[in-house]
């Protein structure tokens, strides 16, 4: 009867090293998944730093790019302006010399 009691006490000891082992096993691996994440984690707040850097950079470019398109346009008006002008001025020129033209013809 004693090695009964010997045989189960060794076979429970067994099983609770058994059980022991996978508990280490999994504490390692509880460990490892633990420092994994805080490594994404500080990963991810880079990555999160970088885009609100690029988005800064995108919105001044995009705020630059619309000054220089509104500057564009003012140049542009001024441009067609002065090439109106230019013309009405070629126009009354040619009208004037008709008019001169037939001024001196009926002298």
């Amino acid at each position: 009867m004693a090695e009964e009691e010997q045989k189960k006490v060794e076979a429970e000891f067994a099983l609770v090293k058994s059980l022991a082992q996978r508990g280490d096993a999994l504490y390692v691996k509880i460990f490892a998944i633990k420092k994994l994440v805080l490594k994404l984690e500080a990963e991810k707040e880079e990555v999160d730093m970088n885009f609100q850097k690029i988005v800064g950079n995108l919105s001044r470019v995009i705020e630059e790019a619309s000054q220089s398109y509104e500057e564009y346009l003012v140049v542009l008006r001024k441009w067609k302006e002065e090439k109106a002008a230019e013309e009405f001025s070629r126009e009354t020129i040619e009208s004037a010399e008709v008019v001169w033209v037939q001024f001196l013809s009926s002298l």
